[in-house]
């Protein structure tokens, strides 16, 4: 990513406007992402955990379901969101449980509606391939070897659409992945308002497909980002125009002495910077996997991610 003076300049920008979330509900397409009670209710919830938004919204109109859109348009290196750090879900240091696990237990600790952080969570949608996730439901009902008996449809239908990968190669994958999901099933508490195995899978799921690493400046643990999650994969790199960073490494890229204290933010809070210009209602795109013509990558986006490949899309 080559930074722009605008990077340097948009930073100090967004620290000064961290209590006044700068959107513009002229846009059409702004009042368009409001015309439901839940984006109200998203929204209000970004402004309440100061997740500022630099002319960017999310909508329902995206390539596959909820997006982040731009309203203004935005020059190479401008920052459009930072988001805190205290409101990333993410392990503890000292946690010696799989990100899996802390991640899903975290999420189902907010299982009511007094918990603010529903308000984010009800917005997930997608959560792998369908087939996966019914496998992982029967090994949650009836353990790994009864789902383990049931791959085979799947695992043809990956092998037909993936170059290069075997029948055999995409079962042993799908097994990995159930026998990992019963290892990790008895140290996942049904936390409160999860009633069922199928709940449990449900936010497995969702958070296998929105996690992510959170780079030096978080020990490079995996964590779930509010308000990046929202952003779509695409397959083309040269469509891909946004980037997630930690203040601490803008800071680092921007040398010049800076620190973050100037910029008025933690070194672990987040900001959303364009890697390419903008126009006002393009859609910020990102890769979940870089290296999409890579068989594993294409296997993970599929399973995890619910992405097929190029040429079913």
């Amino acid at each position: 990513l080559r930074f722009t003076n605008s990077l340097t300049n948009s930073l100090p920008f967004l620290s000064q406007h961290t209590l006044a979330p700068c959107t513009d509900v002229r846009s059409p397409l702004y009042s368009f992402a409001l015309s439901s009670r839940s984006q109200s209710d998203f929204d209000g919830w970004c402004d309440y955990q100061k997740i500022v938004r630099v002319g960017v919204i999310t909508s329902r109109g995206g390539v596959a379901g909820r997006g982040l859109f731009s309203i203004q348009g935005a020059q190479s290196g401008s920052v459009v969101a930072s988001i805190p750090a205290n409101c990333v879900f993410a392990p503890c240091p000292d946690d010696d449980e799989e990100w899996q696990v802390s991640l899903t237990k975290t999420v189902l600790a907010t299982g009511d509606d007094s918990d603010s952080d529903q308000t984010w969570i009800r917005e997930w949608e997608g959560g792998g391939h369908p087939d996966m996730k019914e496998l992982y439901r029967i090994a949650a009902e009836d353990g790994a070897d009864a789902a383990l008996r049931r791959t085979g449809t799947l695992a043809r239908e990956l092998a037909r659409h993936i170059p290069s990968l075997l029948e055999s190669e995409a079962r042993s994958e799908i097994d990995a992945r159930l026998k990992r999901f019963e290892r990790r099933l008895p140290m996942m508490e049904v936390g409160r308002g999860i009633s069922s195995p199928n709940d449990l899978v449900k936010w497995y799921c969702l958070v296998l497909s929105r996690a992510g690493g959170l780079g030096y400046d978080w020990n490079d643990v995996t964590g779930i980002v509010p308000f990046f999650d929202m952003l779509n994969h695409c397959h083309d790199k040269e469509l891909a125009n946004v980037d997630l960073m930690t203040v601490g490494q803008c800071v680092d890229k921007m040398g010049e002495g800076k620190t973050q204290e100037d910029l008025g933010l933690e070194r672990k809070d987040f900001v959303l910077v364009t890697t390419k210009s903008v126009r006002a209602g393009e859609e910020l795109l990102t890769q979940y996997q870089t290296d999409i013509e890579n068989t594993d990558c294409l296997l993970k986006l599929w399973l995890q991610y619910g992405i097929p490949p190029p040429d079913i899309l």
